[in-house]
């Protein structure tokens, strides 16, 4: 459990790219997948800034769990929000252009004023949605002359929901 601080998690594919899945802030969990496998599942942490982290041994917790079945059903929770989580990261990453990537991303992260505040970098957010960069400032750009978007800082502000909408679901509508 990250006690203070950010992790960053990654996923590395056999050509050594590395896509990020996810960032992870104080009182979220990581490796919890991991517990009831015979085998371990490797994943690639790296810290955002300077993180603290609680770590709870295997069989400590599965204890735990044989003691308090409360337990042992948030956890099954916890399991079904990342497998869902994981699930939505997959049908993502697999969208072919890098615009619905973007507009995905800002639709399922604006909070409820339609703002998305980045965790890290507009680097990181480019390696989170894996495109370069340079693809991310285009698309960025694009959203923004089209006023869907608005861009401050490590703020960008969904403008028009119904526009991004439509050009996420029915990209051939609009030009």
């Amino acid at each position: 459990m990250i006690v203070s601080g950010r992790v960053e998690v990654y996923s590395v594919a056999l050509d050594g790219k590395d896509v990020q899945l996810n960032a992870l802030t104080a009182g979220e969990c990581f490796g919890v997948c991991n517990l009831l496998a015979d085998t371990e599942l490797e994943t690639v942490l790296r810290c955002g800034e300077e993180t603290e982290v609680l770590y709870i041994p295997k069989a400590v917790l599965l204890a735990c769990m044989e003691r308090d079945a409360g337990l042992a059903m948030r956890y099954a929770a916890l399991c079904n929000r990342k497998l869902q989580f994981l699930l939505r990261r997959i049908e993502l990453l697999t969208m072919q252009s890098c615009r619905g990537r973007l507009i995905a991303h800002l639709l399922e992260r604006q909070d409820e004023k339609g703002v998305v505040r980045l965790a890290g970098s507009r680097e990181d957010l480019a390696r989170r949605l894996g495109m370069s960069r340079a693809a991310l400032f285009r698309e960025l750009s694009v959203l923004q002359s089209m006023g869907a978007v608005s861009v401050d800082g490590n703020s960008i502000t969904v403008e028009d929901r119904p526009l991004l909408e439509e050009l996420l679901y029915h990209p051939s509508n609009t030009k």
